[in-house]
């Protein structure tokens, strides 16, 4: 079963094995619909967190303008405007150093 073999391999994901186990395999017979997913809370949570770090492609945490910005530089960010951050900016140790010192 697919479950228990992710929790022999992770045992930090042997609480959504058993959610899984619980909500979609014994309750339900092995149906993945709507009703069986919104009982499981913790898959749903875990998944939610990991999205602010991997995103679903290249780009993650998707912000709207409300107000006009103007930047030091003179660029404008438009109101409406949809702006996000690259992944890899995420990742990029020297990026965070940068950041956390106020280097440019």
């Amino acid at each position: 079963m697919v479950e228990t073999q992710v929790s022999a391999v992770e045992p930090q994901y042997a609480a959504l094995s058993e959610e899984l186990e619980a909500n979609i395999h014994a309750e339900s017979q092995d149906v993945w619909d709507k009703d069986n997913l919104k009982k499981c809370w913790k898959l749903d949570s875990f998944l939610r967190e990991s999205q602010g770090l991997n995103g679903l492609g290249a780009v993650s945490l998707p912000r709207r303008a409300m107000v006009p910005y103007t930047f030091s530089d003179g660029t404008v960010i438009p109101p409406g405007t949809v702006i996000m951050a690259s992944i890899a900016t995420h990742l990029d140790d020297v990026m965070a150093q940068t950041i956390s010192t106020g280097s440019t």
